[in-house]
């Protein structure tokens, strides 16, 4: 008989793509690492379909988790001399779960995100 078993624990940041390809060639990444700055922030520099790099990594987080147990039993009788029966029985089992976490966020009134939730 053999069982074993393994979980794995996975938390990361969401997928940046959108983020990275609507990004402005001549601003350097490094210089948006305050978000709260006026110039970096959902407000004004970011829209609802992308948001400072930065900003994700800090507040959008996805969680997964994997359980999983795995093995066999064997059983094997003589029958005679030269005759061997073997039942064997296996089983793969696994339960996994996903959470996302995302910031609740509201624009100041006037500012090019608001105008956008219109």
């Amino acid at each position: 008989m053999t069982m074993n078993y393994v979980r794995k624990d996975i938390s990361r940041s969401n997928d940046m793509y959108m983020e990275l390809l609507q990004h402005a060639v001549d601003v350097d990444y490094s210089v948006m690492k305050d978000y709260n700055d006026e110039r970096y922030n959902l407000d004004n520099y970011y829209t609802l379909y992308a948001t400072n790099p930065y900003y994700m990594i800090d507040n959008y987080r996805s969680n997964y988790q994997d359980d999983r147990v795995y093995g066999r039993i064997e059983l094997s009788y003589d029958i005679m001399k030269g005759l061997k029966a073997t039942g064997r029985l296996g089983g793969d089992f696994s339960n996994n779960r996903t959470t996302l976490q995302e910031p609740k966020y509201s624009f100041t009134d006037g500012s090019p995100g608001s105008v956008q939730l219109r």
